[in-house]
């Protein structure tokens, strides 16, 4: 995504850079997302608004691979999955409460598209709209990359590929588990879709938000409570394992590698 506006940047950087980012999403929620551009912007000193829109490109095609997981998990399992919906439907009157945020939501929406027409010649004449408007042509280069790409066969492979390796992470940990490896590859699915919209609730890496919604998954399949939560556990702090790990070691390398790079280059005739 970022070699098609014209900079050729390291391999090493970039994937160290996304095992910075993965790190950084243990502290804080979607951290990893200034974490991994700015990496790269510091070593690879490609502008920080054009890797902000490879950014949103890879997270728009997350967002397109999860809701195929969901809607194929929906096909499969649409018995299990409404059982689970309906039973923790909202309710007491929080419907209302939404439907006044979003009255509230609009009219201030409205209120600011009014103001902006009324200053409209202002806005654009500011220094604060020009630099806005750079930062976003910027943004929009990235998300335009994708069409640039050398071999965009390959990139929707990798990225469907990715997915299929997600899910196998779940599927493949059944079998270390005793209560359940004789759980079926549909119930794989189940987990893991519901595993990947505890990831996506902003908490700190999907703590507390993956082991709630992977344990009632496999509640919905006879697991027993305490089983389930064990289950979510393992894999969650499997995978959390490797990304502290791999993230500790980006942070020690990648001054490493770039000062060799440097200093490789200094030192030509």
């Amino acid at each position: 995504l970022i070699r098609p506006m014209g900079y050729d940047v390291k391999f090493y950087n970039t994937f160290w850079a996304t095992m910075a980012g993965y790190f950084a999403n243990m502290a804080l929620p979607r951290f990893g997302e200034v974490v991994k551009p700015g990496l790269v912007y510091r070593y690879e000193k490609v502008p920080l608004e054009k890797l902000i829109g490879t950014i949103v490109v890879d997270r728009t095609l997350d967002v397109i691979c999860l809701a195929s997981m969901i809607g194929l998990a929906f096909l499969l399992e649409f018995d299990r999955i409404w059982e689970f919906v309906s039973a923790n439907a909202a309710t007491d009157g929080k419907t209302s409460n939404f439907g006044l945020l979003l009255i509230v939501g609009g009219g201030i929406c409205l209120l600011l598209l009014v103001l902006g027409l009324i200053f409209r010649a202002q806005i654009l004449e500011s220094a604060l709209f020009k630099k806005i408007k750079t930062i976003f042509l910027g943004f929009w280069e990235g998300i335009l990359s994708i069409g640039k790409l050398k071999r965009p066969g390959l990139f929707i492979f990798h990225t469907i590929f990715i997915w299929v390796m997600y899910y196998m992470m779940t599927y493949f940990c059944f079998f270390a588990f005793v209560p359940t490896e004789n759980l079926s590859s549909i119930a794989a699915l189940t987990v893991f879709v519901f595993g990947g919209l505890g990831m996506v609730i902003p908490a700190p890496g999907g703590m507390g938000s993956f082991q709630f919604l992977v344990t009632q998954a496999l509640i919905l399949y006879g697991l027993a409570g305490d089983d389930a939560f064990s289950f979510s556990n393992i894999q969650f702090i499997t995978v959390s394992s490797c990304n502290i790990i791999f993230g500790i070691i980006a942070f020690a390398v990648l001054p490493l590698l770039n000062k060799k790079s440097t200093t490789s280059i200094e030192t030509k005739p």
